[in-house]
């Protein structure tokens, strides 16, 4: 698993996408990426998460930064229940 306390920081499904490949490109390994809660770790704007999870992310954390805006925090947290409710996690895993 991928931690996206990097820069560029995970926050969109683009980057993503290039984790996962680059996982595959590097003899097959199984990359599960984390996205960003919020644009840059910045704790203000939330991040495109369902695109992100669409993409393979497995999780969302700003790991270590805290998400300031109250609104982005809660949005967050609606949005991260929709997508977890919404799909099974074990339908998004890829075959081992």
């Amino acid at each position: 698993m991928t931690m996206p306390n990097t820069d560029p920081a995970v926050d969109n499904p683009v980057t993503v996408e290039y984790l996962v490949a680059r996982g595959k490109r590097a003899g097959g390994a199984r990359v599960l990426p984390s996205g960003c809660v919020s644009k840059g770790r910045q704790g203000k704007q939330l991040a495109e998460l369902g695109l992100m999870a669409a993409s393979g992310a497995v999780m969302f954390t700003d790991d270590g930064s805290p998400v300031s805006e109250r609104e982005a925090a809660e949005d967050g947290a609606a949005a991260t229940a929709k997508i977890s409710t919404c799909e099974s996690w074990s339908t998004q895993r890829s075959p081992r």
